[in-house]
């Protein structure tokens, strides 16, 4: 709108400047309204242009730095901190409250587990994770939050095969289609 207004006042000053009441004046300035009119739009735009591209960058650095968390697991009888990107299928996953799980597991051990499964499933109500024998849920998704006790799971999916990754992936194709 405001580009329109800039045609228009550059049109009526160029018109005045030379076939209007100024066409014998010896400067002619009908134009610089105009032009600085121009010059506004495309400073502002200029801006928000870089403004958006600095954002863009900062919720890049962000989000690496969130993939870039570490997790611990038990590797050959030892306790080993470990970041998420090097997780393994068979790795033991050792989870305690406050942990977001970034793989899909099975529970092996653990004490009074819960869940919050609410990013993956939609259920608000949180999970008691456990052993079968215990009648309890054994499977851990991906992007499930640790609310309360602590266990070890052992991963059965990581990346793009895991719960988590499967939705994203089908996001991903859904923005492309």
């Amino acid at each position: 709108m405001l580009t329109i207004a800039a045609a228009v006042s550059l049109a009526v000053g160029v018109y005045d400047d030379t076939l209007g009441s100024h066409k014998d004046d010896e400067v002619k300035v009908g134009w610089v309204e105009g032009a600085a009119i121009f010059l506004a739009v495309l400073v502002v735009c200029f801006t928000n242009a870089i403004n958006d591209y600095q954002k863009e960058l900062q919720f890049q650095k962000l989000n690496a730095k969130k993939e870039d968390r570490t997790v611990k697991v038990r590797r050959d009888g030892n306790e080993v901190e470990i970041g998420v990107q090097e997780l393994n299928v068979g790795d033991i996953l050792l989870i305690e409250p406050g942990d977001i799980v970034p793989v899909d597991g099975v529970f092996l051990t653990g004490h009074n587990m819960t869940c919050d499964e609410s990013s993956a499933t939609g259920e608000s109500d949180a999970v008691k994770k456990g052993s079968v024998d215990e009648g309890r849920d054994p499977f851990i998704l991906s992007g499930a939050k640790v609310l309360e006790g602590v266990g070890s799971m052992v991963v059965v999916a990581v990346g793009v095969r895991s719960f988590y990754g499967k939705i994203m992936m089908a996001m991903r194709q859904g923005e492309g289609a």
